[in-house]
């Protein structure tokens, strides 16, 4: 055990103004580190919640990608892809294409089927094929 004189330079050496400096120098350098990692800390929560929003936009476009390309699985949907690509018809149909209408108008374009019968029998042959 130390004696009374011994453990009242110990006490008067840890009260002393050069120890508190030192304690008040060692707090800053801690507080600084953790000043530094909370900032850090927020940057990477706001890349991360921009992150998960680019994700959730990608995720939306994927869907929108797989719904396309199941209807392009069907014979329906190549077809309406090629009509609107490159305006191919059918045989007995013709194909209309307005160039330059204005606006307010109102453009209607028909195509004109197998003049054989009618309407409802191209319709029916149609279907049947």
């Amino acid at each position: 055990m130390l004696d009374f004189h011994e453990r009242r330079k110990l006490k008067a050496l840890l009260y002393s103004k050069p120890a508190a400096a030192v304690l008040i120098g060692i707090a800053i350098l801690l507080s600084s580190s953790v000043y530094e990692r909370f900032t850090r800390e927020r940057e990477v929560a706001l890349r991360r919640h921009e992150l998960e929003a680019k994700l959730l936009d990608l995720k939306g476009q994927a869907a929108a990608l797989e719904a396309e390309v199941e209807r392009l699985r069907s014979d329906r949907g190549i077809e309406e892809e090629l009509r609107d690509r490159f305006e191919i018809a059918k045989s007995g149909e013709q194909v209309i294409v307005i160039v330059g209408g204005e606006q307010g108008t109102t453009a209607s374009a028909t195509a004109e089927v197998s003049k054989e019968g009618g309407f409802f029998q191209s319709a029916k042959q149609f279907l049947t094929e």
